[in-house]
């Protein structure tokens, strides 16, 4: 049998694992000693940009909105703080609707990464922990931005004219429209759906509710 050449790229939160809710809890339970309205002005953008770093917006809370001095040693122990939330938090979240089955029935088909704002050491760890990594070639995540990661799945693509990347958000979005490869937006758990809806009538992309809708005509 000939291995595969078909490419699909997935983001995490929102299509490997119904989390978005989970990490957005997350940072309000880490942030809770700085002021509520500056974490709610944090949270609220935090939900209108996912696939960003944690790195990049904690490093803007502290910058921009904590109301204290943004040092180094402050948002290395909000990011750790941060990282082990995520970890218990993974161990219990929910997969969307099909998955690991569906990774299974893909990697048949294609080679399969992960591009995520999430940390990538922690996936790796998390992935490893609920027994999907093994369908996967790489997982890539932060600090890198979702567009390197995405570009870095593609040098290791085996022909990456024949990728496709399913992301919830904008950053999914731009990341897969830089890289010159088609867009499916998996459309039931998006923090900010009215606004990926907008994108979607704009530029055509495919949508689906869940991995279960996936067909490769969507591609």
């Amino acid at each position: 049998m000939a291995p595969p050449t078909r490419t699909v790229i997935l983001d995490c939160d929102g299509v490997i694992f119904d989390s978005n809710e989970l990490k957005t809890e997350a940072f309000r339970r880490v942030l809770a000693p700085y002021p509520p309205e500056a974490v709610d002005r944090f949270l609220d953008n935090h939900r209108r940009t996912g696939g960003v770093s944690r790195f990049v917006k904690l490093r803007r809370f502290l910058a921009e909105l904590s109301g204290r001095e943004a040092r180094e040693e402050v948002l290395a122990d909000l990011l750790a703080a941060y990282g082990r939330a995520c970890e218990a938090l993974y161990r219990e979240a929910d997969f969307t609707p099909g998955v690991p089955e569906i990774l299974a029935t893909l990697a048949e088909d294609a080679v399969l990464f992960v591009a995520s704002g999430g940390a990538e050491d922690e996936l790796r760890r998390v992935f490893r922990q609920r027994g999907i990594d093994r369908h996967f070639r790489a997982i890539f995540g932060s600090p890198r931005p979702k567009d390197a990661c995405v570009a870095e799945a593609l040098k290791a693509a085996p022909d990456p004219g024949r990728a496709v990347m399913v992301g919830d958000s904008e950053s999914d979005f731009q990341a897969a429209r830089k890289a010159g490869i088609p867009f499916v937006y998996m459309a039931r758990f998006a923090e900010n759906p009215r606004r990926m809806e907008a994108l979607a009538a704009r530029h055509g992309f495919a949508a689906i509710d869940n991995l279960t809708e996936w067909r490769w005509d969507h591609a």
